[in-house]
C-alpha cells in the first residue's frame, strides 16, 4: 500500500462501525487522518476496528474497544486528527469506554499540543466546530475538570499557529474566565467575561462564537444583577434577553456551510454524571486502619464486578458527609478547598455555609437561603 499524502484531517467522514453512524449513534462529524507519521497505519486500524452500536455491545466487543482506545491513546500526542477522533469517543462513549467529558476536554487541547497541528489551525471547516465543543465543554465543566487543562490552554492558545484566530483569543479568555470563576476569584473572572464580551466585532459572522460571546454578557449580568440586589426580577430580565440573542443565532447558524455537520445533541451541560455514586458511612473495625479497610472494600468490589467491565474507585474520609442544601438527596465529602470526593457539591458563593449539587437545586432553595445568607446581606 503507498503512503498516504502529508496532509492532516482534510476531509469529513461519519465514523462507525457497523452502524453507519458515529459515536453510539449519534450523528457527528469525524475527522479522517491523512497524515504520514509512521503511526498513521496503525492508528486508522485501531479506530476502524471500534464498534461504536451500543445494541452490539458485549463482553467481547468492550475488550476490543478498550484495547482499539489504549492503541490509539499512543497516538494522540502527536497526531492531532486522532486525539480529536479519541476526543469524540471519550465525549459519546462505547461499548467498553465510559463518556469521559474531563478525558475529552484533556484531549482536545491534546489535539491542539500536537506537532501536526499547523495543518488543523489552517483548516477552516473544522475549526469552528473544534472551537464550538471546546468551549461548550469548558462552559459546563467543574474545577475537577478544569484544573488539569487550564495552563495547557493559556500555553498552547498562545502559540504562534493559533494565537492570530479570533476563536482560539475566544476560547483561552472563555477557559481563563470559567477557571477564575470556579476559583472563586470573581473580580478576575468579571474581567475576562468582560474581554469576552467586547469580542463581538471582531467575530462578526461568525455566528457558532458569538454565543460564547453572548454567554460571556450572561454571566456579567448575573454577576452585576448579584451585587445590585436585582432579586428575580432582575435575572429574569437578563435571562430573557439572553434567549432572545441566542435565537436569533441559532438562526444565522443554520444558514452557515458546516450547520449540517453540527452536532444537535446536548454538549454543553452536565445533567447527571456519569457514573454511579455509593456514599456510604461506615464503622472502622477495631485496630483497622482506613487504608488497610479501603484496600479490603476495593479487593471486594474488584471480585464482584470487574467481569462485568465495570470501572470503580474508592475513596475514604473521616470529614463529616456534606449534603445538598435542597435535601435532593446528593451528599460528598467534602475536603477543603478543592472540594474533592467522589461526588462535588459546591458551596454558596456568597458565605460558604451550606452546599448544592447543581444550579438547579441552588436556584429553587435561594428562596428559603436568601434569609440567612450572610454574603448576601453585605453591602
Amino acid at each position: 500500500a503507498s503512503t498516504p499524502p502529508a496532509c492532516t484531517c482534510t476531509s469529513m467522514s461519519t465514523g462507525g462501525h457497523a452502524s453507519g453512524k458515529a459515536f453510539g449513534g449519534v450523528e457527528r462529524g469525524t475527522w479522517r487522518n491523512l497524515s504520514s507519521h509512521p503511526l498513521a497505519a496503525k492508528m486508522h486500524k485501531a479506530y476502524a476496528s471500534l464498534e461504536h452500536d451500543p445494541k452490539m455491545d458485549n463482553r467481547n466487543v468492550r475488550k476490543r474497544n478498550q484495547k482499539a482506545a489504549a492503541t490509539l491513546s499512543e497516538g494522540a500526542s502527536v497526531i492531532g486528527g486522532v486525539a480529536f477522533n479519541l476526543a469524540e469517543l471519550f465525549y459519546n462513549g462505547a461499548p467498553g469506554i465510559p463518556a469521559d467529558w474531563n478525558r475529552t476536554l484533556q484531549l482536545y487541547v491534546t489535539c491542539m499540543e500536537a506537532p501536526d497541528a499547523e495543518g488543523l489551525s489552517q483548516n477552516s471547516e473544522w475549526l469552528p466546530q473544534f472551537v464550538n465543543n471546546l468551549i461548550g465543554l469548558i462552559d459546563g465543566m467543574e474545577l475537577a475538570g478544569m484544573e488539569p487543562i487550564a495552563k495547557r490552554l493559556e500555553a498552547v492558545c498562545s502559540k504562534e499557529i493559533w494565537r492570530h484566530k479570533p476563536e482560539i483569543r475566544l476560547a483561552a479568555a472563555f477557559g481563563s474566565a470559567r477557571y477564575a470563576y470556579l476559583e472563586s476569584r470573581r473580580v478576575e473572572a468579571a474581567e475576562r467575561w468582560k474581554e469576552v464580551s467586547r469580542m463581538g466585532d471582531e467575530l462578526a459572522g461568525n455566528p457558532l462564537m458569538l454565543r460564547f460571546v453572548e454567554k460571556a454578557k450572561y454571566q456579567l449580568g448575573k454577576m452585576q444583577n448579584t451585587l445590585a440586589q436585582g432579586g428575580d426580577e432582575g435575572m429574569e430580565a437578563i435571562r430573557a434577553k439572553y434567549d432572545r440573542e441566542l435565537a436569533r443565532l441559532e438562526h444565522e447558524i443554520e444558514q452557515q456551510p458546516y450547520a449540517k455537520h453540527l452536532d444537535n445533541s446536548e454538549h454543553t451541560v452536565v445533567h447527571e454524571p456519569d457514573r454511579i455514586v455509593l456514599s456510604v458511612k461506615m464503622e472502622l473495625p477495631e485496630g483497622e486502619s482506613v487504608e488497610e479497610h479501603q484496600r479490603d472494600l476495593e479487593s471486594r468490589l474488584k471480585e464482584m464486578w470487574s467481569e462485568e467491565g465495570l470501572e470503580f474507585d474508592v475513596r475514604s474520609s473521616a470529614d463529616p458527609v456534606k449534603e445538598c442544601a435542597n435535601n435532593c438527596g446528593k451528599q460528598a465529602y467534602i475536603e477543603g478547598r478543592n472540594r474533592g470526593g467522589v461526588f462535588q457539591l459546591m458551596p454558596c458563593a456568597a458565605c460558604g455555609a451550606v452546599f448544592y449539587c447543581s444550579k438547579e437545586c441552588q436556584r429553587a432553595h435561594w428562596p428559603e437561603h436568601k434569609k440567612m445568607c450572610s454574603g448576601s446581606k453585605k453591602k
